[in-house]
């Protein structure tokens, strides 16, 4: 007996493992890579802003029906800004991503948890977190340039603070290449 526990123990923790391989996903067009747990879904979506439509490229993974994952959502936003001549300035910069943070805090009807200056490859940005109805939802958002890029994950309260969250964040890079 104790054989078959041992046996299906073995095979139950080697099926985690199997399913926590993440990959490397690289996007090229866009200068960023960043660790998800399987290749993403890519869409795209028009959006109106003050300084007109901007299109809003997202990469997704939907982890939500995998029993292994600590995550429900992994997620990469990319947005082009219309091409300014100058370099922006900080205030502008600064504006920007703090109007990203209470966007995305209006658009999911949620509570602001904290929201932090942060530094991604020598580019500024903002780390947040999110209550929304019995989950959290971790965002670190980059200014490059004229670009805005976003992670964003989104785990059940019962599940907070799990190492994939930080996997995932600390996983993007951005490529200085302008």
């Amino acid at each position: 007996m104790k054989k078959i526990i041992l046996l299906f123990a073995l095979i139950l923790s080697a099926s985690t493992v199997l399913a926590q391989d993440w990959v490397s996903y690289n996007n090229e067009e866009f200068s960023f890579s960043v660790d998800m747990p399987s290749e993403p879904q890519t869409m795209a979506q028009e959006i109106p802003t003050e300084v007109g439509n901007l299109t809003m490229n997202m990469f997704m993974v939907d982890a939500s029906t995998d029993a292994t994952s600590q995550n429900m959502v992994y997620m990469i936003i990319h947005t082009d800004y219309p091409k300014n001549e100058d370099k922006l300035e900080e205030s502008k910069v600064q504006s920007m991503l703090d109007g990203s943070v209470d966007g995305a805090v209006q658009n999911v009807n949620g509570k602001l948890v904290y929201a932090n200056n942060v530094e991604l490859d020598g580019f500024p940005g903002r780390e947040a977190k999110i209550e929304v109805a019995g989950a959290y939802m971790y965002m670190n958002m980059y200014v490059k340039g004229d670009s805005l890029y976003a992670a964003q994950v989104v785990c059940m309260a019962d599940k907070d603070e799990n190492e994939d969250i930080k996997k995932f964040l600390g996983s993007l890079k951005l490529n200085k290449a302008e």
